[in-house]
């Protein structure tokens, strides 16, 4: 089943807002499901998270639809810090971000945190064009950006 759903939505060109809604509500029901069994195997809701999650982030197309992942994003962030669930949020952000800077603002401190205090840099290139969305100068940005790294080295 995942696998017919993940075609489905790789083949469409674009979802609908219901549709949208529809996946950001079961995202966000699968983060209260544990994530394995007691085999230590991957739950269905898992899997089914794991094959569609991306394959949707490519075919978010407007600033309302992506909203619609917000309280999942969120969630997913503050779930599980160590984990598969914090690379799949990386990823969807990587997906995402660039395209929907006006929302990506709206994280910033997560994405900051992320690139800090755990010393990833996938979200750099993200974090590099907010200065335009923070409205401060570059060099004044790029400053900061190298007092950071400086302190965390």
């Amino acid at each position: 089943m995942p696998r017919y759903l993940a075609d489905f939505i790789e083949q469409s060109k674009r979802l609908s807002f219901n549709i949208h809604s529809k996946l950001a509500k079961l995202f966000l029901s699968i983060l209260d499901h544990s994530l394995y069994d007691e085999q230590q195997t991957m739950t269905f809701e898992h899997v089914l998270l794991a094959t569609i999650l991306f394959k949707t982030a490519s075919r978010i197309s407007n600033e309302k639809d992506i909203r619609l992942y917000q309280a999942f994003l969120d969630r997913m962030y503050h779930h599980e810090k160590n984990g598969i669930l914090y690379q799949w949020w990386t990823g969807f952000w990587t997906i995402t971000g660039m395209k929907f800077q006006n929302v990506a603002r709206d994280h910033i401190k997560q994405f900051l945190d992320y690139t800090f205090n755990r010393k990833e840099m996938s979200l750099t290139g993200l974090l590099l064009v907010s200065h335009l969305i923070l409205r401060i100068s570059f060099v004044e940005y790029i400053r900061n950006f190298l007092a950071i790294m400086y302190a965390i080295s």
